[in-house]
């Protein structure tokens, strides 16, 4: 297996972008976490600026991926130990508006045809990452 730079497998916070975006939100309360979150996510979404401020992919990533770790959801993921606590990090039930605004976030930051998929070794790991991503994608638009 060939991953990207930083990156050690294909789970949501297997990397040290992810991991970064995870110690940023540290041991503020639970609203801060939620507006560190929403500020990660808002400059992906391309439309939403003239000039935006790019937000890497592996950011998008571990932001709604904490997020769907929150919802009151059936999805099941596995976390990294640096990761562990995830689920307890923002209040419940998080707001439709920001997991949407995750959702969005995610098919802005990681088109089908942007580098990020492309920077997977291989078809499987991409496949996994991709499953991954199913996951999170399920347990954000959930009712």
């Amino acid at each position: 297996m060939e991953y990207a730079v930083g990156t050690w497998g294909v789970e949501l916070f297997d990397g040290d972008t992810a991991l970064d975006l995870l110690d940023g939100l540290g041991p503020p309360a639970a609203a801060e976490r939620l507006e560190h979150v929403v500020r990660t996510l808002e400059p992906a979404l391309v439309n939403a600026r003239p000039e935006p401020v790019r937000t890497l992919p592996e950011e998008v990533v571990a932001a709604a991926a904490a997020i769907a770790a929150n919802t009151l959801s059936e999805e099941r993921f596995s976390w990294n130990e640096e990761a562990s606590g995830v689920t307890e990090w923002l209040a419940r039930p998080v707001p439709l508006q920001v997991r949407s605004l995750a959702v969005e976030a995610l098919d802005a930051a990681l088109p089908a045809d942007g580098w990020w998929w492309r920077s997977w070794g291989d078809d499987v790991d991409r496949e996994q990452a991709r499953a991954a991503l199913e996951k999170v994608r399920a347990a954000l638009r959930k009712q």
